[in-house]
């Protein structure tokens, strides 16, 4: 069971409170096993029975029962095949009828799912209900598709029908089970995309079956994770003690996620292929968990494939509390500079897909670097700036140590009202007079970014392709990497960074080689740092800049999708690293624009790879004005909410295109159409990625190295950077995007508005020394020239 505990999480010991009733976090649960079509419960029974019920003269209900099977089983082969009744067989006093209860054995081994019941009163049977196996034996290995996988074809199918049906073609009932049809889904079918081999393995080992079932039914990914990786080696940790030798019964002892030893033997499960039922050798486990408590039966000969599973853990019925989302006095989404608009009340984001829990809500976050998943069982909403995708606090001390540096405590109320005005007292000290708004400036830099977690979010920025969340809530990705966010950070000035781990220098005098960032891959938190700005008085706080704010941020969005989630170098060097700093300038830019703007300043407060960067964000600012001008301009950039039950309501954002994307939408505007190409499918996911040492660099052996480098023998210089990220590589991947989502229907206006600043179809990037050589072009494709001066 979770419980919900409510925290003011500052410098004291966390205080719990009890639960209220709104059940905000879905326990995982697995169930579900083979259809047997031969099953069948009978209340009038044929003659012979009745007969042979008639002649019965014992008051034994148990002596009734054998002669009732003998009847019942005659063509069963006897060689093979018996039965015994259970012991939880009885008799129920206040009503006189006898319930017996039986397994079918065969060679020696249960069959689970082959079972009799028999309700006997008066010495008479009065209803039975029958599911033995009657098919061949001795046993044959026949090929059976998996039962796991057709029943979440079946929900898949149920789920693909009322996605595409509309309001009037399902029923009330339907429209309400479709979001726990959803969570069913994910709960028991993520397992099936990890396609683990387990071809060697010995069907005798109960001990691959029962790991491979902890990772299909453990809640945390990032330990179906690590079982997964290191199969073997958890393997090996695992004992067997056995209990009967030639029943084939054990002990499993030091099991991962599992809270007590696991009873485990061998025996049989019918699955039917839909017109013969046949037997599968299986391992039958009982596994306690944390929150659950299984019955389940896997696949001896291929240990991960789980053929039926019962959860014996069930949970009551929740009503909805009232809880009254969050409010913050700030400088509102789409405002990013302070002196454009004037701060709002705006509320706390509770997006059903972006935020389930909302922004309050999380595990109890301690540190974080020794946090594992199977610590976070329970839930707890902060009632301050901490919650599921964002820890913000200020940081004056500029130190790493962050837990317990203060933030905002409003209260219970979480109405974060705080003042950000000038204070005459402080007029000679600016650095005071600035921290003095601390409050107010911590508030805004968790707005903005949770903000800017939920927008990312529905644009295809998730859990899968390593978003930064402390609970994935069993969507795919590693868990525990949440955004530590330091306010006021008072280890620099006039400046912000996201902070990647460590650079790596490495020196050889009288040059310094910069060899690898190495960044933080999905499963490891990101920080960010915002510094005060010492050229005012008061000192200006980047906090309340959003500009800045979601350029940093976007570093990790960057640095995450470039390459895929565990592979954080695919933006460390050369053009590849000023067009990191490119994508941020250009997301906080088209975040703030309006209709008819198009000068807007890039960069302005930055260098160093900014010089790169605003060329690449200016580059993308053109080409999505083409886009505007052909599409028009969409106000709100945010993607609409699905409805509860998971589908899209009516809407003025997407169009829908059948391009191979099961549930691909795709933006109507120009504006967010363009985002849609950077972010997923053109700027990111598409484009060729640096691999670190190798792809972009040729290697060149030398004579001494230096200890601090002594784990690396060679020294990169430039050679080729074919197969590096560079700005003709995005421009294709981009052109390639529009190809995927609309046909194509944009080629020559993404053509032209590259072209325009010097990416036409002749530029080139090469690179013979460190210095790079490009080649600018202005030419379009031949089949765009006539259509150029009308874009």
């Amino acid at each position: 069971m979770h419980f919900l505990r409510f925290i003011a999480w500052i410098s004291v010991a966390c205080i719990p409170i009890p639960a209220f009733s709104q059940h905000i976090f879905h326990r995982k649960s697995l169930s579900f096993g083979p259809i047997l079509p031969h099953t069948n419960f009978v209340t009038s029974l044929p003659h012979h029975f009745v007969a042979a019920n008639q002649s019965s003269t014992s008051s034994d209900p148990f002596s009734v029962a054998h002669r009732f099977l003998a009847i019942l089983l005659k063509d069963l082969d006897k060689a093979h095949t018996s039965y015994i009744i259970r012991n939880d067989s009885y008799t129920d006093t206040r009503t006189g009828t006898t319930h017996i209860y039986v397994k079918q054995i065969v060679d020696g081994f249960e069959v689970t799912n082959g079972l009799i019941n028999i309700n006997i009163k008066d010495n008479k049977v009065v209803s039975y209900g029958d599911s033995f196996f009657r098919g061949h034996v001795p046993i044959k290995n026949v090929t059976i598709a998996s039962v796991h996988q057709r029943y979440c074809d079946m929900i898949s199918e149920n789920l693909e029908k009322h996605r595409h049906s509309s309001p009037s073609e399902s029923s009330l009932d339907e429209r309400m089970l479709l979001p726990q049809l959803r969570e069913i889904y994910d709960a028991n079918c993520h397992f099936l995309a990890r396609n683990i081999s387990t071809a060697s393995y010995e069907p005798e080992d109960p001990r691959p079956a029962v790991l491979m079932f902890i990772i299909a039914a453990t809640p945390w990914t990032s330990l179906a994770d690590k079982l997964d990786f290191d199969f073997d080696q958890y393997l090996s940790k695992i004992s067997a003690v056995s209990l009967n030798a030639s029943e084939h019964r054990f002990e499993l002892k030091h099991v991962p996620g599992a809270i007590d030893v696991i009873p485990a033997h061998m025996a049989y499960t019918q699955v039917s292929d839909g017109d013969h039922n046949h037997l599968k050798l299986v391992w039958k486990f009982e596994v306690q968990m944390e929150n659950n408590w299984y019955e389940v039966a896997t696949d001896a000969l291929k240990p991960s494939n789980i053929i039926s599973v019962a959860d014996w853990v069930s949970d009551s019925w929740s009503f909805p509390g009232e809880q009254q989302p969050a409010k913050y006095l700030v400088y509102k989404w789409g405002i990013n500079d302070p002196q454009e608009g004037e701060r709002s009340f705006e509320k706390e984001g509770i997006d059903p897909q972006a935020s389930p829990l909302g922004w309050h809500t999380g595990n109890l976050p301690l540190d974080l670097a020794n946090t594992s998943s199977s610590d976070i069982a329970e839930l707890y909403i902060f009632f301050t700036t901490v919650g599921n995708n964002i820890y913000a606090q200020q940081n004056w001390g500029g130190q790493q140590a962050w837990n317990n540096s203060p933030r905002p405590t409003p209260g219970k109320s979480l109405d974060f009202d705080y003042p950000y005005h000038w204070q005459e007292r402080l007029r000679d000290r600016p650095l005071q007079l600035a921290r003095s708004f601390m409050n107010a400036s911590i508030t805004q830099l968790f707005y903005t970014l949770n903000k800017y977690h939920d927008f990312l979010y529905l644009y295809g920025f998730d859990e899968v392709s390593g978003n930064f969340q402390q609970i994935n809530f069993g969507r795919g990705g590693r868990e525990n990497d949440a955004v530590i966010a330091d306010g006021q950070d008072g280890s620099s000035y006039n400046n912000a960074n996201f902070l990647a781990a460590s650079l790596l220098s490495v020196s050889f005098f009288p040059r310094t080689y910069y060899v690898v960032y190495v960044k933080p891959p999905d499963g490891k938190n990101g920080v960010l740092r915002m510094f005060l700005w010492n050229h005012g008085n008061p000192y200006r706080d980047g906090d309340f800049d959003a500009g800045i704010i979601i350029h940093e941020y976007t570093h990790g969005l960057s640095m995450r999708l470039t390459g895929g989630p565990a592979n954080s170098g695919c933006l460390s060097y050369g053009e590849a690293s000023g067009m990191g700093e490119g994508w941020g300038d250009w997301f906080a830019t088209t975040i703030r624009s309006k209709p008819g703007i198009t000068d807007y300043t890039m960069a302005a407060w930055a260098d160093n790879d900014h010089s790169v960067g605003e060329v690449w964000a200016e580059m993308l600012w053109v080409v999505e004005n083409k886009l505007i001008k052909k599409h028009g301009h969409a106000e709100d950039r945010f993607p609409p909410k699905r409805a509860l039950d998971g589908t899209m309501p009516p809407n003025n954002f997407y169009r829908p295109v059948d391009c191979g994307f099961k549930d691909e939408m795709v933006p109507k505007h120009g504006n967010t159409l363009m985002v849609q190409y950077v972010f997923n499918l053109g700027g990111f996911d598409f484009r060729p990625f640096n691999i670190v040492f190798e792809a972009c660099y040729q290697w060149h052996e030398i004579t001494t190295v230096p200890p601090e480098v002594e784990l690396f023998n060679r020294i990169a210089l430039y050679s080729d950077i074919d197969s590096c990220t560079s700005f003709v590589q995005a421009r294709d991947a981009i052109i390639q995007a529009d190809e995927m989502l609309t046909k194509g229907e944009n080629f020559c206006a993404l053509w032209e508005g590259f072209a325009e600043r010097g990416l036409g179809v002749k530029a080139n990037l090469f690179v013979a020394s460190p210095y790079f050589s490009r080649t600018e072009d202005f030419t379009v494709p031949d089949k765009c020239k006539n259509t150029a001066k009308s874009i």
